[in-house]
């Protein structure tokens, strides 16, 4: 009966220390938080009562361009797999409308012809996985930027995955 009792006192005391140790730890956050956002909001106060409003320099503004989808078989013996993907193109707004110009003027299929040769040449483990992907995306790009520095200053800033389909 002793011993029971002992082990209830220490599993009691355990319970006890652990709540407490809980307390402490928390309201230090507390104390920790909030004293940081005094000293944080002090030494922000009087610095913008001083300063002269600079200008915000512009940041770039974007717009996404449908490019469409391409399927391709990949680079396998007996050709059985294949790569469908739609992609998006980001381009600064000052030089979609001269993309799009291009696109609809028939240029597309020079890009569309690069696609597809790019990716038909990749075999199943050039195109799985997310690192895989973003090298697609950025030689992608690559090679688009490379078609548009023939005849044009346009540059795309991304391209952007709608569908990624391995079959």
């Amino acid at each position: 009966m002793g011993k029971a009792r002992q082990l209830d006192r220490r599993a009691g005391l355990s319970k006890t220390l652990l709540i407490v140790g809980a307390v402490v730890v928390l309201g230090s956050m507390g104390l920790g938080l909030g004293l940081a956002y005094v000293l944080t909001a002090g030494s922000k106060a009087p610095a913008a009562q001083h300063s002269v409003e600079q200008p915000q320099a512009a940041l770039p503004e974007f717009q996404y361009i449908p490019f469409g989808s391409v399927v391709v078989n990949l680079s396998e013996g007996r050709l059985t797999r294949y790569l469908q993907v739609a992609l998006i193109l980001k381009v600064r707004k000052d030089s979609a409308a001269a993309l799009r110009e291009r696109f609809d003027g028939g240029e597309k299929a020079v890009f569309q012809n690069w696609l597809i040769t790019y990716l038909s040449d990749k075999r199943l483990d050039e195109v799985g996985g997310a690192a895989a992907i973003a090298r697609l995306q950025r030689e992608i790009q690559d090679g688009f930027n490379a078609v548009l520095a023939q005849s044009g200053t346009h540059k795309i800033e991304a391209v952007l995955f709608e569908e990624f389909n391995i079959q």
